[in-house]
């Protein structure tokens, strides 16, 4: 199944506001606020809203059955359908200060 334009967009939108929602904080700049509402927004008219709905709870009640890779694996599956395959939440990649590094 090929991703249609639109699709590749929203995977993105979804990718971008949970990247930078989960980082925002009180002293974030007002232009991170401004394009993390806009986002959500833009998301809340788009997405089916259980999918909405944890996004929100992946950012603010993070838990091993919600969390930023089990809501990018039902993103997954909503646009590739039957092509979605077995990816699982743990196989999924993520980037952190001191990921990688070996343990002294």
């Amino acid at each position: 199944m090929k991703l249609a334009e639109i699709d590749i967009v929203l995977a993105a939108k979804v990718a971008e506001y949970m990247a930078l929602a989960r980082d925002l904080r009180s002293d974030s700049p007002i232009e991170d606020y401004r394009r993390a509402n806009c986002l959500a927004w833009e998301l809340a008219m788009c997405l089916p809203a259980d999918i909405f709905r944890s996004i929100g709870k992946a950012l603010t009640k993070r838990s091993a059955e919600c969390n930023e890779h089990t809501v990018a694996i039902a993103v997954r599956a909503l646009l590739l359908g039957d092509d979605a395959g077995n990816l699982t939440a743990n196989e999924l990649i993520s980037h952190a200060p001191g990921i990688g590094k070996p343990k002294n």
